[in-house]
């Protein structure tokens, strides 16, 4: 076995230890994201140190929507994710890579994903109806 390899088997080993313990703090594991759709609060002071935490506490945020993507051995999941903040731009993420610990995810049904994403085409024009 070369030296990649037993680093890879101590990786692994060691990450199902921590999901063990996590589980029993009530924090998931990455695999257990996949495939599925959340949505987030976000705020000025999560993007630019430049704003004020005030921001926080006068609900100046909008929703950031997500799609696990893929779960990665680190404890990280990737997803395709979207959000348009309060200044009006617009923020498309393909492969962004997620501490799903650090947000406090909603889960969303797929229709849901679905209906956000398309007014943010409409708001942009690419789509009509």
């Amino acid at each position: 076995m070369s030296r990649r390899e037993e680093i890879v088997n101590q990786i692994k080993q060691l990450n199902h230890e921590l999901q063990g313990l996590e589980k029993h703090k009530g924090i998931k594991s990455p695999d257990e994201y996949l495939g599925k759709f959340f949505k987030c609060r976000r705020f000025k002071d999560d993007i630019d140190d430049g704003y004020l935490d005030s921001d926080r506490d006068l609900g100046k945020g909008w929703w950031k929507y997500l799609k696990v993507t893929g779960a990665h051995i680190s404890g990280y999941v990737s997803c395709f994710s979207f959000q348009t903040t309060v200044e009006g731009e617009i923020r498309i993420l393909r492969g962004e890579l997620v501490v799903t610990q650090w947000l406090d995810l909603i889960e969303i049904d797929r229709n849901e994903f679905r209906v956000e994403w398309d007014k943010l085409l409409v708001s942009t024009n690419l789509i009509q109806y």
